[in-house]
Parts: structure tokens; C-alpha cells; sequence
């Protein structure tokens, strides 16, 4: 109760009977009833990304009570953003036009719907004005995030782990990250050992982890879930991929695993980065890594999305449908193109054929397309799909964007890049300590020497995920029961 009456939630339904809770390691709830009214409030609240929800139901509203009902949930929560949706049993009942936006707020986005079936639904989004940041309510009221913060928690113990980690091996919650405080990317891998708090290990052999891992659970008294990240081998891995593909310089694919962590470590050795979201830009640049080292390889992006990418600078992404084309003329004009083609690995474990990318009887309607739109084709991507093991499948697709590259070229376009994409399975090392990629880097080598030579000045990229994030890390997982018996049921069965 101290965090609902202290915050100012209670004032948001007032007339509403409120069951609260506060959840250990950290986190709100709390549902309240008034006749048929219903609300509900989740908050998970943390260091740097923090997160509410508040719905309220089976209520006869008008615009103006809407308009209260969000007034106070900003004046109780005071977020940097919020997303509204209501939808209303009535006709032609016009709310967006009645809508008052709370004071130091502004309306950022808006869609409305009246649907045949009678009712309507409407979706916006505010952005706070941004003002000189207060510890406190101008009325005195502390906001949700900062009671929480008061009551301990054993997410503390799992993030002071950040400071015990080690050269070999680095602690770290796999948090969405997304307001971190900006650092240089042009700084050593050892920097960023520093930086992170990596405790040295004499080696990485199994034993030496599962070592350290019993004594972080024993000095920190650790009763939840944890993982050790090694970044001495993310720094092994960058290295092998440079011998065994020099040609290709790897993006890594930030959906894979977004640890604040593994992210600088990849950004010290020079790595690229792949990103699908505003959220993924917003926390690689945030490392200090420019614009001209992200690609935004999604075929198929939000408007805010794109909005974003080019806010910051991001020119090049993927397509493979003249609609997103339209999307790119509108919300980014200027942006620079790679055709997306679909060249997937059927055995692969995550084949990505059946969502992404253009058959070849699509392409020259594509290319077209970006003809009327004015959008510059600088390129060719595909990817074979996650955990793909068959090298003839990277042969095939590249052979493939040769022809794409050779019917973009004919019409007119500057073809200068070519992306091949993920789906090489983890680095894992050999007996030998060598990366072993089962015959991938060789058949891809082979097949770019023959349609993309050095002497066409073609710039190759890729996009790692797993390659770098599968196997840098050992989870540890709490064991909390345990059933033992003597006997099985089949030798106590006549």
C-alpha cells in the first residue's frame, strides 16, 4: 500500500478497490473493481529502462474522461513516453478530435478506426517535453519507480555481479539496455575490460568457469538464475572470422543477444552492427558507433522505425516489396536501398524463406519500382537462414545475387554491396582450439572469388548472430527440488 498511496496511483480510480503487490526482486500489480469497472497497473521498474501499464475497463467514458483518466496516469508515472488505445462500444462518437494532450506533453502519432460493426478504436502516442529532471512530483509525490527503489531486493546481488566478472568471463543481465550512457567506440577491447569489470581467470576450461560460478553463488548468496558471458572469447571469435573470411566484414545482428557487455566489446574490435528497431539503433549508437557502421536489415519495418533510423543518419536498409519502398519515400527520403532475395537453406534450424525476401521472378518489377520512386538500389542481400549448416546453400545464394546484381546494374543502378546475411552456426572451437564452421568459410570464399572478385570493388558484409552470442556464455540455473527414489515403477511392477 505504501507504493499505490505514496505514488498517487490510488488517485488515478479513486472509487476503485485496489489488491496491490509488490514482487520480490523488484515490480508492482495491482488490480481494482468498482461494480463492473475494472483496472489493472503493472510496473517493472529498472536502472536504466523502466516500464508501466494501466488499463482500465467497463466504463461509460466520454473524450474528457479520457482525457482525465491519461492526465493522471502521466501526472502519476511521468514517462519519457506513452502509448494510448481506447476503444469504445458507440458510433461517430469523433474522441480523437476532443482529445486534450496533458500539460508538457505533445502528441507524437495518431491512427483512428470507426469500425462497420459499430464503435471505434484510436491509437496515440505522447513524448514529454523535456524538462529539467526533478527527484520528486511537483506535489510532493514520489513516482512509482523511486518507492519501489527503496524496498531491497536480490536483483541487487545478480547486478553487483557486473563488478565480479572477469577477463575470460563477464556476469550480466540480459536487459533491453536501450538508455545506456554513451562510451567511444573507438576505445581497446582491453578499455572495455575495464569498463565492464571483468575479473581475470587463469582459463576458460569448464572447470575454471563452473569454479567461479560456485563462488559468485556463494559470496552473493545467489537464490535466481545467472549466466556468465566470456568475452575473451567474443575477442577470439572476431579474430577468426577475420582469417578465415577477410573479404567479409561481419554486422553483428543485435537481436541475437543486446548485453550492454558483448555489445562493446564487438564495437572496440571493429565490428558492424545489424538492427531491427529504433530501440537496437538507440542503444548501439549510444556506444559511440557511427552511423556508417549500421545497416538496418529489416524488410519490413514500423514507421517510427524508420522515422528513427534516419534521424540518426542510417541511410542504408533492406526491401523486398514495393510497399516498403512507398514506406521509405514517405517517412525517409534520401534512404539507399539493398533488394532483399530469398535464398534459404531448407535444412536450416530457423529457415526465413517463408517470411523475407523477393523470388527471382519479383525482381525486375522491384527494380523498377525503386526506378518511379527515386530510391537508389545500392546492393543485394540475402540470408540463408539461422543455424544454416549446408555450405552449397551460401554457393547457391550467391550465385543467385549475381544475376540480381547483373539485372539491377541494367537498370542503371550503382550495385556496390553485398550483404550475405546470418546463419552460420555458433563459433564453437575444435580440439585444435580452431573455430570450426564446417566448410562454410571455404565454400563461401570460393564462390565470391568467383562472381564477386576483389577486382569489382564489391564491399561484402554479413550478419553474425550466433556465430558470436551462442557459445560465449554458461548459465547458471537454480535447482530448488529435487525427488529422490529407490526404485523405478518398472522394476516394482509385477
Amino acid at each position: 500500500q505504501m507504493t499505490t498511496m505514496s505514488s498517487g496511483i490510488s488517485s488515478i480510480v479513486p472509487s476503485h478497490a485496489i489488491d496491490d503487490y509488490v514482487f520480490e526482486p523488484c515490480g508492482y500489480s495491482m488490480n481494482g473493481t468498482c461494480g463492473s469497472e475494472f483496472s489493472t497497473i503493472h510496473i517493472t521498474p529498472e536502472e536504466e529502462f523502466s516500464y508501466a501499464s494501466f488499463e482500465v475497463c467497463g466504463e461509460k467514458v466520454s473524450a474528457a474522461a479520457v482525457s482525465e483518466y491519461v492526465s493522471k496516469t502521466v501526472r502519476a508515472f511521468k514517462p519519457t513516453y506513452a502509448a494510448v488505445a481506447f476503444s469504445v462500444d458507440a458510433n461517430h462518437q469523433h474522441f480523437p478530435a476532443s482529445l486534450i494532450c496533458p500539460t508538457g506533453y505533445t502528441f507524437s502519432c495518431t491512427s483512428y478506426q470507426e469500425d462497420s460493426c459499430g464503435g471505434e478504436v484510436a491509437f496515440f502516442t505522447l513524448s514529454r517535453v523535456e524538462t529539467a529532471k526533478k527527484k520528486k512530483h511537483a506535489d510532493g509525490q514520489q513516482s512509482p519507480r523511486a518507492v519501489l527503489k527503496q524496498i531491497p531486493s536480490s536483483k541487487t546481488f545478480v547486478s553487483a555481479l557486473q563488478q565480479d566478472s572477469d577477463f575470460m568471463a563477464t556476469s550480466s543481465e540480459n536487459s533491453s539496455d536501450c538508455g545506456v550512457t554513451a562510451v567511444y567506440a573507438n576505445r581497446t577491447f582491453e578499455d572495455v575490460m575495464t569498463s565492464v569489470g571483468a575479473t581475470q581467470l587463469e582459463n576458460c576450461l569448464p572447470a575454471t568457469i563452473d569454479g567461479f560460478a560456485r563462488k559468485l553463488i556463494e559470496e552473493h548468496m545467489i537464490e535466481d538464475n545467472f549466466y556468465i558471458m566470456d568475452l575473451a572469447v567474443v575477442r577470439r571469435l572476431y579474430h577468426a572470422w577475420q582469417v578465415a573470411m577477410p573479404r567479409i566484414h561481419p554486422h553483428y545482428a543485435v537481436k541475437c543477444n543486446n548485453d550492454r557487455a558483448l555489445l562493446e566489446a564487438l564495437a572496440s574490435l571493429g565490428a558492424g552492427f545489424d538492427c531491427a528497431s529504433e530501440a537496437e539503433v538507440e542503444q548501439v549508437m549510444s556506444l559511440g558507433v557511427t552511423a556508417d557502421r549500421i545497416i538496418f536489415a529489416n524488410p519490413c519495418k514500423r514507421p517510427s522505425d524508420i522515422r528513427a533510423s534516419a534521424q540518426r543518419g542510417i541511410m542504408h536498409s533492406t526491401f523486398d516489396t514495393e510497399s516498403e519502398l512507398i514506406k521509405l519515400n514517405r517517412w525517409a527520403p534520401g534512404s539507399r536501398v539493398l533488394l532483399r532475395i530469398r535464398a534459404d537453406d531448407p535444412s536450416a534450424r530457423c529457415p526465413l524463406g517463408n517470411k523475407f525476401g523477393a523470388e527471382e521472378w519479383e525482381w525486375e518489377e522491384l527494380f523498377a519500382a525503386a526506378q518511379r520512386h527515386k530510391i537508389p538500389v545500392d546492393g543485394v542481400s540475402f540470408h540463408v537462414g539461422s543455424g544454416a549448416t549446408d555450405p552449397n546453400a551460401f554457393t547457391f545464394a550467391i550465385e543467385l545475387a549475381r544475376k540480381a546484381f547483373d539485372l539491377g546494374s541494367s537498370y542503371g543502378f550503382d550495385m556496390r554491396i553485398l550483404d550475405v546475411g546470418g546463419g552460420f552456426c555458433g563459433g564453437k572451437f575444435n580440439s585444435f582450439g580452431k573455430v570450426d564452421l564446417e566448410g562454410v568459410p571455404a565454400a563461401l570464399n570460393a564462390a565470391l572469388d568467383e562472381h564477386f572478385p576483389e577486382s569489382s570493388g564489391v564491399s561484402i558484409i554479413a550478419e553474425p548472430g550466433r556465430f558470436f552470442a551462442e557459445s560465449i556464455a554458461t548459465l547458471g540455473t537454480l535447482v530448488y527440488g529435487r525427488r529422490s527414489r529407490p526404485h523405478t515403477y518398472e522394476e516394482n511392477s509385477p
